[in-house]
């Protein structure tokens, strides 16, 4: 924020132009696509699909966890 203050107006104006291109094509580019397509196909689950579809996200979840927060690293060995 104070590098942003000190410039002057015209790259203040150019600095938010990138940094709102990149949050639009972060938001609506190829990731947001394929995500879609996964919310509308979880739409029409059935209960079965739904409990699978929680249970393996909770593992991925946990998984990661274990790999990359040293507190649980601790807790699941112990």
């Amino acid at each position: 924020m104070e590098l942003y203050s000190k410039l002057p107006v015209w790259m203040q104006n150019a600095g938010i132009s990138v940094y709102g291109y990149s949050w639009k094509k972060r938001r609506f580019g190829g990731v947001f696509a394929t995500t879609l397509k996964k919310f509308k196909k979880r739409e029409f689950f059935s209960v079965d699909e739904w409990r699978h579809y929680q249970l393996s996200e909770l593992r991925k979840l946990l998984k990661n966890a274990y790999s990359n927060v040293p507190f649980y690293q601790e807790k699941y060995t112990q």
